[in-house]
């Protein structure tokens, strides 16, 4: 079983759990041990002294598990979280109780703007939520409006006990999501409560339209541009799509949407003596800052001084850095303490980037290929890893590089400047590919990508060269699939069409919605099983788990396997053919030559039975037999535990016994629900009554056979009979001439 798996961001100071699908259906309770583990790594980061604070989020770990637990089919395999994470020493920054009712807390910035920019927003959110829990209190922080304080003290604002409300509660509304425009506080808000629908299928083109349309809006409303902030809403929407809310879990998801652009903020004037009296103009590429028609009257202003300090407060009006000023400033103060004019004199000037060289197609769904050394942060997972050679709906295959990477530049208010265009490469985006972003290709469904020197195109049809095993990693794919070899034992198979092996299927996990065709043998073991949707033909099955939507046809035997099929089972080989033990359960008919075993074990048949409901049934007795297994075992634990000497008896001691009393509790009440549940799809079980049994050599009298909801005792060996679901001439075995006619009658209908 692949397990949960535990990686720590040194850098956010944060713990990631990859949760997978498969864990959570095969553990009734999430391991006890992920919560302590994490607690005891940020514990450590504590004692380094390298954060402050830590919150571990026990509930929604717990609630993500269940949910996940609870889905059959999630739209990924995997879910990664946040199960913990740290706040480091946040100067400046301060909450305290909010008596009114448009808040919880409130909250102060007063920092200056570059160390603020070297802050994360997790931080701050986390540093709030931490004081509410301390306060008692279940409610989080709005994080949009977190969010908003945040961009605001960067531009230079003194933030002094801002109200912050309480993100909005689990069905606040019916919509999958909505916006706000908050005109006090100059931002909007956008509120998700279904992540799936908001994004139409998890992909937010459409969103970020919505978004942009809504900004464009209510800047002729409030006479103010806005700013909509694409990248932090992609990334934070990318990490969502990939967590627990993208399940339901965690929602609603409150972001911030866009604030006022920072030409907007420069006329937001604050309130300072002279404000708004020096005109700085920024140049259209935003790398330089220049005074522009300077007013001498400001030195015989009576109402203000035109010094340093009012210099610096204009020069932070406009949300200049003191990055890209410190080296004009001290020439603009000296012109001011002469009394000069500033007009043309360069206030600030940013970096230009440098373009990229020598473009070329670099392929990104292979990226992993390759490396021998994994950092802390990653989770390696050497099946995925391995497993290159198709991609999903969505993924990223391939993107423009430079031999000689493009340098990102720094704007005079410190934000990246893009580089100017390095040289250019055509690149031919074909069938299935996608330029959904400059110089990104991306999949528009599960395909082989076909890369040439400058085109990209996607094959529906997979072939898999080899063996799937530990070397080739799993397979999961939208279309057909065709493996050249073998599927070891411990691989996973999944195609959402047609599946052809041209080797055997050994101890895996196969599942196909169409065809399966396996040219040599299928032995699942107890560890394996292979479902179709539709035929599933191989050369012979044994020791194996079958679930087959259609006919299940082996050419040679079907020996001591579990075998389901919704229409017929056949063994084709007219002279040693046989089906022999196991539990063999079809729609229609059973057609082999030999049918049990002589001496062996006991061959169990129920014919003309809903394959469905049959299965259901089958996979909760299973079940039942599971949980009594371990209920056993836990009394007997629990009868050793309670039955120690007084002094063995320590605290943990108890604690255990408390835990196996709790396990026995919920173990009882599982199996009276199974008890319920199985008599429940046993009463929906309908029958076929032209189901028939056609066996052209010998039927041993070791056989256990039901057919059209009936038992046919089978007291002696038998040659060339046909057993049917329905009477005729007062009995249901009849020469195997009699079957036949009955068979090439329904044909002829």
């Amino acid at each position: 079983m692949e397990e949960p798996k535990l990686s720590y961001i040194s850098t956010l100071f944060r713990v990631k759990l990859t949760l997978p699908h498969k864990a959570c259906q095969e553990l009734e309770e999430p391991p006890a041990d992920i919560l302590a583990r994490a607690e005891a790594r940020l514990e450590k980061v504590t004692s380094e002294n390298a954060i402050e604070i830590f919150e571990i989020y026990e509930d929604e770990f717990h609630n993500t598990w269940n949910a996940y637990r609870e889905m059959q089919s999630p739209p990924f395999d995997h879910l990664v979280m946040i199960i913990g994470e740290g706040c480091p020493h946040l100067s400046g920054i301060a909450v305290k109780p909010c008596d009114t009712q448009d808040g919880i807390i409130k909250l102060t910035i007063d920092e200056e703007p570059s160390y603020l920019r070297l802050l994360r927003l997790e931080w701050i959110v986390c540093y709030a939520n931490h004081y509410l829990r301390e306060k008692g209190l279940k409610e989080k922080v709005n994080t949009a409006q977190v969010h908003g304080a945040w961009l605001r003290a960067i531009g230079g604002e003194s933030i002094i006990d801002l109200p912050i409300g309480a993100r909005p509660e689990v069905g606040g509304s019916s919509k999958p999501y909505s916006i706000f425009a908050n005109r006090p506080r100059r931002e909007l808000t956008v509120v998700l409560n279904d992540l799936t629908a908001s994004l139409k299928g998890l992909d937010p083109t459409h969103f970020m339209r919505t978004i942009s349309d809504a900004a464009q809006k209510v800047s002729y409303q409030w006479h103010m541009e806005l700013q909509v902030l694409k990248s932090e809403l992609l990334a934070s929407l990318e990490t969502a799509i990939q967590g627990p809310e993208v399940i339901g879990v965690n929602l609603p998801l409150v972001l911030l949407a866009a604030v006022p652009s920072l030409e907007s903020r420069a006329k937001q004037m604050p309130s300072y003596p002279g404000a708004g009296r020096l005109n700085i103009k920024v140049a259209d590429d935003k790398l330089l800052a220049t005074v522009e028609e300077f007013d001498m009257k400001v030195y015989a202003a009576k109402d203000f001084k035109a010094d340093e300090d009012w210099l610096r407060k204009e020069v932070k009006r406009y949300g200049i850095s003191d990055e890209a000023s410190i080296e004009h400033f001290d020439g603009l103060a000296n012109v001011l303490l002469t009394r000069g004019s500033l007009e043309g004199m360069v206030v600030a000037e940013g970096i230009e980037g440098i373009p990229g060289t020598e473009p070329f197609l670099e392929v990104a769904y292979r990226s992993k290929q390759g490396k021998n050394v994994h950092t802390e942060d990653e989770i390696v997972d050497l099946r995925s890893m391995q497993q290159m050679d198709f991609v999903k709906g969505g993924q990223l295959i391939a993107q423009l590089s430079y031999k000689n990477e493009p340098v990102n530049g720094r704007d005079v208010f410190g934000n990246p400047a893009i580089p100017p265009h390095g040289e250019e490469l055509v690149i031919n985006a074909k069938e299935g590919v996608i330029e959904k972003e400059p110089g990104k290709f991306y999949a528009e469904f599960d395909g082989m990508p076909v890369i040439d020197e400058n085109s990209i195109s996607l094959s529906k049809v997979m072939i898999h060269r080899g063996d799937v095993n530990l070397k080739s990693g799993n397979i999961s794919f939208d279309g057909p699939v065709e493996i050249l070899g073998s599927i070891d034992s411990g691989a996973y198979v999944e195609t959402q069409s047609d599946l052809k092996v041209k080797g055997t299927i050994l101890g895996a996990v196969v599942r196909a919605k169409g065809n399966i065709e396996v040219s040599e043998g299928i032995n699942t073991g107890k560890g394996g099983v292979v479902t179709a949707g539709g035929k599933l033909t191989a050369e012979f099955i044994e020791n194996s788990r079958i679930q087959c939507g259609g006919s299940v046809i082996a050419k040679r035997a079907i020996i001591n396997s579990d075998v389901i099929a919704g229409e017929n089972i056949e063994v084709t080989d007219r002279m040693t053919g046989v089906v022999a033990g196991g539990n063999v359960s079809c729609r229609k008919n059973i057609q082999t030559s030999n049918l049990g075993f002589k001496n062996g074990a006991l061959t169990k048949l129920n014919v003309g039975v809903d394959w469905k409901s049959e299965m259901a049934v089958r996979i909760r007795k299973n079940r039942l037999e599971n949980i009594n297994d371990t209920m056993t075992n836990d009394r007997q634990v629990l009868r050793e535990l309670v039955s120690r000497p007084k002094h063995q008896k320590t605290s943990k001691l108890l604690k255990r016994i408390e835990y196996y009393q709790k396990r026995l509790v919920k173990e009882r009440v599982l199996i009276e629900k199974l008890h319920k549940l199985i008599a429940e799809f046993q009463a929906k079980l309908t029958y076929n009554p032209d189901s028939k049994i056609l066996v052209s050599k010998t039927i041993y009298a070791n056989v256990d056979i039901q057919i059209g909801g009936g038992p046919v005792g089978i007291k002696h060996d038998m040659a060339a009979v046909a057993i049917l679901a329905r009477r005729k001439h007062g009995t249901k075995v009849v020469p195997l001439e009699v079957g036949l006619a009955l068979l090439d009658k329904e044909d002829t209908e």
